[in-house]
């Protein structure tokens, strides 16, 4: 499992506590190597664990890889991929959509909370 240096922790209280403070759209922005995937992952891995379901939008294939390896091989989340070319698992709780795919197949997604 993922192992969070101090200021990632840091981010991931600060998104759940505007989350709990009842804000609909975070956004968290941090810069090249500062481990976004990593922090992703482990929030993804805490909603997948409370039977909840997430989106996470992707614009480039390249992306699209990356994040499911790392949350496959370090958060151990089970995942679907809403782009073309690869297979479908509508029922995975984390969805990795790339965002021209999504935006055709919306409807045919079971809506996220997160």
């Amino acid at each position: 499992m993922l192992t969070l240096r101090p200021y990632q922790s840091t981010l991931i209280a600060q998104v759940r506590a505007a989350m709990q403070a009842g804000a609909r759209r975070v956004l968290l922005t941090s810069p090249t190597g500062s481990g976004k995937t990593s922090l992703i992952a482990h929030l993804l891995a805490s909603v997948a664990a409370n039977g909840k379901r997430a989106w996470f939008c992707c614009h480039r294939r390249e992306l699209i890889d990356q994040s499911v390896r790392t949350f496959v091989e370090s958060a151990d989340i089970h995942v679907g991929i809403v782009a073309a070319g690869y297979p479908h698992h509508p029922l995975a709780p984390v969805q990795v959509c790339s965002v021209p795919s999504l935006a055709k197949r919306a409807h045919h997604q079971a809506l996220p909370d997160l």
